[in-house]
């Protein structure tokens, strides 16, 4: 039926007929793989600076204006500068990567020089890599150089301070130090784990696979017709005892008379022992003479009779690497390994961390400070939620860095510390684009 004239039609509310405008939702996948995609191109565009700054060096610009003709500055600069913020990101990426390229093979470099020298040979080494690497991107060689040769100075203190730190982690005592053992040496290259219970059981795994090529070594050895002397030894013990008689200290002397007669008399026989002893024989010695006056200590023990003992064991070590001198470095490892297994089995057998965090609860008001004030920081930024994070954290984070664990794995982590090349490479990306940003 037709409307009637000047009127208009009535339109219900909420006509389905009328389009709905639909909530736009963002495609976090594309937007990802576009953002991948353009680090990509960043990181290309890096490796073709990288490239071009080379080129400029072997094929400088007054050659190549002569020559082939070259591109001004500008347009040199529009083909490898970044687009946008993730072409930044990748070419930075890429950069500082670069950095990295010539670790292994300073390394090898460093290893080639006297060991004394070693240590200041990795400084000049990472100063002509890094400046060189800096001059090719673009940068200055002197900066470069400067940031490479205070990385691998600061990178070096921190990794020759890693075994003092895995020393500590496992409480290892100074007379477990003696006769040249490196024991921190021995937890970071020798074991695995930062647990002590791991490590303990590492280090013996290790002593396992050694001692049958050690009593390789020492059977090669007697083999060969090769003998050691026990005279210094005896002289020494000999020596000490005539002094102290000489000085009417018959007591002490007597407290040394025990070292004299097991370095005289078989103490399984009674019979009188060879002076001249085969590596086996001298390696048997040491091991009792350790065992019975040097490793187990005892509060009544005489000083006297350890110190003789030490010095003996010494001048028997002396003779039995002299005969067999491939066995010095395996007992260098073995003699550095047996503190490890035995110093991870008593600190794993300590209270666990667990047990110590709670255990703060129970200590004076200053044990608690650190979760009181955790607790607080974190109720402002969070209410009743970040106050319980905070002070479980504050409880937590002072026993974990102390710990055994924490101190291992901060150990590990500083032994390889090396020459610090992806914060020297990172430190001059930024220096590059500071200077790029004041021209």
């Amino acid at each position: 039926m037709p409307w009637p004239a000047g009127a208009q039609p009535i339109v219900p509310t909420g006509d389905q007929t009328q389009p709905i405008p639909e909530t736009q939702q963002p495609n976090w996948d594309v937007a990802a793989s576009n953002a991948i995609g353009e680090g990509m191109k960043g990181a290309l565009k890096g490796i073709g600076s990288t490239a071009n700054a080379i080129g400029h060096i072997v094929y400088p610009d007054w050659l190549a204006k002569h020559l082939t003709g070259a591109p001004s500055e500008e347009q040199q600069q529009s083909y490898f500068k970044p687009a946008n913020t993730a072409q930044r990101v990748g070419k930075g990426v890429e950069q500082a990567a670069e950095f990295l390229l010539p670790a292994g093979a300073e390394e090898e470099a460093a290893r080639l020089l006297p060991k004394a020298t070693q240590g200041v040979g990795r400084i000049g080494l990472s100063a002509l890599s890094s400046g060189a690497i800096n001059k090719a991107q673009g940068g200055g060689f002197g900066t470069g150089a400067a940031m490479g040769a205070g990385g691998a100075a600061l990178g070096q203190g921190i990794r020759a301070a890693a075994p003092a730190l895995a020393e500590t982690a496992l409480k290892v005592r100074g007379n477990q130090r003696l006769f040249g053992r490196t024991v921190g040496d021995a937890i970071l290259n020798d074991t695995s784990g930062i647990r002590p219970e791991r490590v303990a059981r590492t280090a013996k795994g290790t002593i396992d696979k050694l001692e049958p090529e050690l009593n390789a070594a020492d059977i090669a050895s007697a083999s060969r017709g090769e003998r050691g002397s026990l005279a210094p030894a005896r002289e020494s013990v000999g020596g000490k005892i005539a002094g102290l008689k000489a000085n009417r200290a018959t007591e002490t002397a007597g407290h040394l008379q025990p070292v004299s007669d097991f370095l005289t008399r078989d103490k399984v026989t009674g019979l009188p022992l060879s002076e001249n002893q085969a590596a086996p024989g001298l390696r048997a010695m040491k091991r009792g003479l350790n065992t019975d006056f040097i490793g187990n200590w005892s509060p009544t023990q005489p000083p006297a009779q350890k110190g003789a003992a030490r010095e003996a064991y010494g001048l028997l070590n002396q003779e039995l690497h002299r005969i067999s001198p491939e066995t010095a470095a395996l007992d260098q490892r073995i003699s550095s390994l047996i503190p490890v297994s035995q110093q991870g089995e008593r600190v794993a057998s300590e209270a666990p961390f667990v047990q110590r965090a709670i255990g703060r609860i129970a200590r004076p008001t200053g044990g608690l400070a650190p979760a009181i004030t955790g607790g607080y920081i974190g109720s402002r930024e969070g209410g009743i939620r970040g106050g319980v994070v905070g002070g479980l954290l504050g409880l937590t984070l002072p026993e974990l860095v102390a710990s055994p664990e924490g101190q291992l794995a901060l150990a590990r982590a500083m032994s390889h510390a090396s020459s610090l090349r992806p914060l020297v490479g990172s430190a001059l990306q930024l220096t590059r684009k500071r200077d790029e940003e004041e021209q």
